[in-house]
This record gives structure tokens, sequence and C-alpha cells, in this order.
């Protein structure tokens, strides 16, 4: 999908000039080895894997084999290997959340517009909210996965957070959301009936339930906008929000072996004087109190000497470990430090997660990159091909309940995880061949344009996409390759189409979105290196 970064936004279209007619299949050979998940048709994914972005990685607490992604579109992804390999699953809505039934470990939510559930591992899935009776149809409003549910009262309200009770999964609780206006529901019968408990004015985007509570009346944590409510014994109580902050971008919480809820929010971060507001907050009396904890990552880094206002770094995401609150890890950016000796003077911004052992006194860069790969970092094809800020840190990331050495980071075209808590990140959307191609795990995100087949070598087969450009593969679609070498990067982003060779010459043409400008590019040979033409 489109994304409004200035660097992606250009569009390369591909004319087609039709030199020789016939058209060729895909080759018929024999089954080699898939690193996708078995799928539950006959179709099977092929292309290089990643390409779009991709958020929300949620664990399974009752393994770390089962993994679920959401991205932009209406697709979702779902492995029980581990992150090895994936199945894509389509809701008809972009998902926002996972959430993973208590007692029975294959009962999974979805959540995002409307609140899903499945009681086979992911196989099928029930609309649990709104009440599948009251759904009068399903409007698709435009192309960029935004539908509307019509009720038979209207447009269904938007679920922002759910949970279940932790002693008894047939009590759920879900916020949901109309016009502004945010309400919390309750269900007794795991969802067949729901009934409104209360107005939140502050929205909702986590419901926490205290275990040690009265069952009867359970203590629930909600996290609004920026700041954290309270039902205790019946009653409501508002923390105050942390000074200087308008609104979370993310938060994570778990409930330490003292019954406390520690909490971790990042926010956007200012500087009010000698002091410095938003950033890295955590509260571990669950949201009454907060303390800042961005000082101790530019401490740790061992960030430049610089005035605070020139170093603060931008924090996209953070999550917690469920049985290990003292564990964090977040993601940032623009974060200043000084390189090696060339650059002893200057220092260079870098991006990446740092992680927390002892709940954020302390940080450590885990991932730390600027222009160069990190060492610990072994990816697949997207920073081979466009550099490490292509993808950029983190968008989501996602904590294994259980072992808090398993992390997931998603970002605009890539799944990576670490088994080791940090110390190694691996991608899992794409593998690498032994002749340098590469080949999909099942996690494709970005959308294709066409499959176009050489009509001199029916091997020889192209994908064109957005986000990626065009695709090559030598092998009948087993494996995949960059095809837009020497095409300007203005104008690699998407492919439209890819034209037959006529004498050896393949002609593209390009057009930048939302402009009349365009581009012509040519190359010659079996692998071409594309060179420009002429423009108008």
């Amino acid at each position: 999908m489109f994304d409004d970064k200035s660097s992606r936004i250009l569009l390369l279209v591909l004319v087609m000039f039709h030199c020789l007619p016939g058209r060729h299949a895909l080759p018929q050979q024999p089954p080699g080895h898939s690193y996708v998940a078995a799928r539950y048709d006959a179709w099977r994914i092929l292309g290089p894997g990643g390409g779009g972005a991709m958020f929300y990685p949620a664990i399974s607490p009752h393994s770390s084999n089962l993994v679920l992604v959401a991205c932009d579109m209406t697709g979702a992804y779902i492995s029980k290997d581990g992150g090895n390999s994936w199945r894509l699953f389509d809701l008809r809505h972009p998902a926002a959340f996972f959430a993973f039934d208590p007692a029975d470990p294959r009962a999974i939510y979805a959540g995002g517009g409307v609140l899903w559930r499945s009681t086979d591992e992911g196989k099928t899935w029930a609309l649990v909210f709104p009440s599948p009776t009251a759904v009068k149809g399903l409007i698709m409003p435009d192309d960029h996965a935004g539908p509307i549910v019509e009720t038979s009262e209207g447009p269904s309200e938007t679920v922002t957070a759910f949970a279940a009770d932790p002693a008894d999964s047939k009590i759920l609780f879900l916020a949901a959301q109309r016009q502004g206006k945010t309400a919390l529901y309750v269900s007794t019968d795991q969802g067949a009936k729901w009934q409104r408990s209360a107005d939140l004015p502050n929205g909702v985007r986590r419901i926490y339930v205290d275990a040690r509570s009265p069952r009867s009346d359970r203590t629930l944590y909600v996290v609004g906008r920026n700041s954290v409510a309270v039902r205790r014994s019946g009653r409501w109580q508002q923390y105050p929000a942390p000074v200087g902050v308008a609104e979370f971008r993310d938060v994570s919480a778990a409930f330490s072996s003292d019954g406390q809820l520690n909490l971790y929010a990042v926010a956007a971060a200012r500087k009010g004087g000698e002091s410095l507001t938003g950033g890295i907050l955590v509260s571990r009396d669950g949201g009454a109190n907060w303390k800042q904890a961005t000082d101790s990552l530019l401490l740790g880094a061992q960030a430049a000497h610089l005035p605070l206002s020139d170093n603060i770094p931008e924090l996209r995401a953070v999550a917690t470990s469920s049985s290990h609150p003292e564990v964090a890890y977040v993601s940032y950016s623009g974060l200043r430090l000084y390189g090696d000796a060339a650059t002893l003077w200057q220092p260079r911004a870098f991006h990446g997660v740092a992680k927390t052992d002892d709940g954020g006194s302390t940080w450590k860069l885990v991932w730390k990159e600027a222009n160069a790969p990190a060492p610990n970092v072994h990816e697949a094809w997207i920073t081979e091909r466009f550099g490490t800020g292509w993808g950029e840190n983190p968008l989501s990331l996602g904590v294994s309940p259980t072992n808090p050495d398993v992390c997931y980071g998603t970002d605009y075209g890539r799944t990576l995880r670490t088994t080791d808590g940090g110390a190694n990140w691996d991608a899992v959307y794409s593998k690498r061949m032994s002749d340098g191609t590469y080949t999909t795990t099942g996690l494709d995100v970005t959308t294709n344009y066409g499959v176009f087949f050489d009509p001199f070598d029916a091997k020889r087969v192209f994908i064109a996409y957005t986000d990626i450009g065009l695709f090559r593969s030598e092998n009948g679609g087993e494996s995949w390759t960059s095809a837009t070498l020497g095409v300007p990067d203005d104008w690699v982003n998407t492919t439209f189409c890819r034209a037959p060779r006529c004498g050896g010459v393949n002609h593209h043409r390009a057009t930048r979105e939302g402009s009349r400008s365009a581009k012509t590019v040519a190359g010659r040979g079996e692998r071409p290196t594309w060179v420009c033409l002429g423009r108008r």
C-alpha cells in the first residue's frame, strides 16, 4: 500500500510493447522445498516476501511457536512454527490487535473495527462483536482497507481494545468507539450477548484484568489516550496523565509478582526548561505515577554530548512480557551517537531497538543501525537492495508472554525475530537461496499488478509490485531477485507493467504519483540494468 514517506511515493509504470503474440503458462515443475506454511486450498504463494507495512506481532502464551502479524491491508498472517513459515488469512478488515484465550490454546481473537474469534488455531473465524444477526452488510468505500460494517443500528462501533478474564474465558471485556465516544462492554457468555458497562471519555487503547481481584467484581486497568482509568470495587478512578503528554504512541503492561501493574509507554518527547517530558515513561503502580526513563536510555547508549533538545530520539513502539515485567523493548530512531574514528567528531543518527532488564532503570541498544547494516541483524533482501533506512525501526514490537528473550519487530517491509534477548535479529519474511535469490516464507504484504512471462524463456517470470518495484525469477517462480537495478531511486517504488523484449530491448515508462511527468527506461540482455532514455 502507498504510504506518506516521501522516498516511497513515486511510481514506476512499465508500458507494454507486445512484439510477439502468444501466452506462456507457468511451467509445471516437481514441487521443491517451500518455506511457506501450508494453505487450505490449492494455491501456493510466490514471491520474494515482505515489501509492505506489518504491525502488531502477537505470541501465544501457550506456545511461542504460535505467532500472528497484521498488515496495512485486510490480510493477516499466522505462523505455527515460531515465525519460520506463515499463512495468510483475510478477515475483510485490517487487524489492530490479537489476543489469546487464557485457557484454550486453540482460541484466538482478532480485533480491528470488529472482533473475530477462531476456535481452531486460526483456520476459521467467527464474528463476535457486533452480533452477527445485527450485521446487514459490508461497505468497502475505497481501496485503502477501510471497510464499514453496517448493522441494524447503523455503522458498527469500532473495537479498540479487548481482554478475557484470566480465570474464566467466558467473561470478556471490550471497548468500542463510535463518533468519538468510547464505551466498555462486558460479556459473561463468551460474546453471545454484550452489556454496556461504562462510558470512557478518554478512549481505550488497552484493557488489563487483575487476576488477584475478586472474580465477581474484577479490578480493571483501562489505558486511554494518555492516562489510566481504574475500576476497583465497582468504582472508577481516573489517574492523571504524565506531565506534558497529550497522547501515548504505544503502551504495554504486565502484572508483577506483588500484584502491581507495571506499565511502559512511549510518547512524543519534548524539552521543557531543563527537564524532558514524554519519551519513555514507566509506571510501577498501575499508572498512578510515572517516571521518565529516556535519560537512562541516552546514558546507556553513550549518546553524543549534545544539548538535550538536539538529541531527543523518536520513540515509536514498546513491548514487555506478561510474565517478566522487568523486561521491555523499545523502538527508537534519530538517536545521535558517535561512530568510528572516521566520524569521531560528527555524531550520526541511529535507529533500532533498545532493551531493559530492570524495569527501565538502564537500557542497552540491542539493535543499532545507521547507514551500514548492524552485524547482529541478519537480514534478507530489503536491506541488501534498498539500504538500512527503507524498513526503518520497528513500527510494532511483540514479546513472548512466557519467554522475554523472544521478541518480534515489524516495520515498513519486514518482520524480524530475536530468540536470544536481542543478541541477534533474524529476518523471517524471506529466505536467501544458495544462488543469492530469495523466496518468501508466506509474509508477502504488498500489492502486485501483474505476472509477466518472457516469450523466449518459459522459466523467466516477472512480478510487478507496489513499494518494491519489479522482481524477476529465472526458475519458474521458485525464487526471486530485484529487477530494477539502474532505475533512478525516485522511480523505483512501483511497477505496473513490463514489456516483452523487442529486439533485446525492454521499454519501461515511469510516472510520479499525482504528476503528469514521465520517464522511459530501457535495458538489454537476460538480466538488464536499466538506463534512462528520456522524459517529458
